[in-house]
């Protein structure tokens, strides 16, 4: 339609407030569309600036601006009786004073209504510690894989001299690396090899993020030689072996490879170990000559993808400790998940690491 003198005097004028809109910085015309580093900086010196703030929250408002940076989380902390307790008599009045009272848990098991709070932690003895399952080919090796776990459980039966015997609170790990790693080539030629897979394992505490050692071994190609060579054309590509722990033992424990007076390879035994017959039946122990720690059980996840070449890769791998049994006939056993590191036992047994 023809435009007549009155529309274009509001065309020209809403083009002049277009213009000059223009002119003014998106900054100055929002001031809070997006904050700037002074104000960033005003709301991390200004203490009582950010009080204020908390002081205006709901509950789960609350909680939330205490995860956006420490010293938002530290102010929560300094003034948590006042918060909380405003929090809490705004929804249940009359409760008192309660000068001892901790007025953030009152708030969280009142909203339940009864419901009982997790008890996670409570029947998780592992829920506090995440492990490090470290390898490399040979002591002095580059790292070859390292990787951070979640231990699990699982249960053992082992029939000894009679005797029925089960463990279903064996600690186990189990680990997938990120890449495949590619077996030395000497693991995968006959004949006899010196290269061995030495895994370290750290356990890491979550509440205060401090690291231990807990214990070191040695895998000797000879624990998967056999099985390997029949293994290698399965043809999913995908395949795990049982590594033969009690012909070629691994000698777990602490420091580093010496030989001893039988020329066995050994280290120093973890201090965490207890007796590791204490919970066998009454009277076995007495048939019980000698004991060591081991890795059993042992298995290595492989893989042989075209395009990671023809030889194999561990791409992973599950572990759990038991021991070997040696009895006064002679006879040696091997009992898998046998020891004091049951998982309900592993924060009385993990007091003694050196933490660090």
């Amino acid at each position: 339609p023809p435009i007549t003198r009155h529309g274009k005097r509001q065309q020209q004028h809403g083009a002049a407030r277009i213009s000059s809109a223009a002119a003014v910085p998106a900054t100055e015309r929002h001031p809070f569309a997006k904050p700037s580093a002074a104000s960033a900086q005003l709301l991390h010196d200004d203490g009582g600036l950010v009080l204020n703030i908390l002081c205006a929250l709901d509950a789960t408002s609350l909680a939330r601006m205490c995860c956006v940076c420490q010293a938002w989380a530290s102010a929560e902390v300094e003034n948590r009786r006042v918060l909380w307790r405003t929090l809490c008599l705004q929804r249940w009045p009359d409760l008192g004073e309660g000068l001892a009272v901790d007025w953030r848990r009152r708030y969280r098991v009142l909203l339940r209504d009864g419901q009982p709070l997790s008890q996670e932690k409570v029947e998780d003895p592992l829920a506090d510690f995440s492990f490090v399952v470290q390898g490399r080919w040979g002591a002095d090796a580059p790292v070859a894989f390292s990787t951070v776990v979640r231990a699990g459980r699982y249960s053992a039966n082992v029939s000894m001299h009679g005797n029925e015997l089960e463990f279903r609170d064996a600690f186990q790990l189990e680990a997938a690396f990120s890449a495949p790693v590619p077996l030395p080539a000497s693991w995968t030629a006959s004949g006899p090899s010196a290269d061995r897979l030495d895994v370290s394992i750290l356990v890491r505490s979550r509440t205060d993020d401090t690291v231990a050692h807990l214990i070191c071994f040695s895998v000797d190609k000879r624990t998967i030689a056999a099985p390997l060579a029949g293994a290698r054309n399965d043809p999913s590509g995908r395949f795990s072996i049982v590594a033969d722990t009690f012909n070629f033992p691994t000698a777990a424990g602490c420091g580093g490879l010496f030989t001893d007076g039988q020329g066995k390879r050994r280290r120093t035994q973890a201090p965490w170990l207890t007796n590791m017959i204490d919970t066998f039946p009454a009277g076995l122990e007495e048939l019980i000559t000698g004991v060591r720690l081991e890795v059993s059980p042992l298995m290595l996840h492989l893989v042989v993808e075209p395009q990671l070449g023809p030889e194999p890769h561990l791409r992973g791998m599950r572990l759990g400790f038991g021991m070997i049994v040696e009895f006064a006939d002679g006879v040696m056993q091997t009992l898998d998940g046998a020891l004091p590191l049951c998982v309900k036992d592993v924060p009385a047994t993990f007091e003694h690491l050196d933490w660090v």
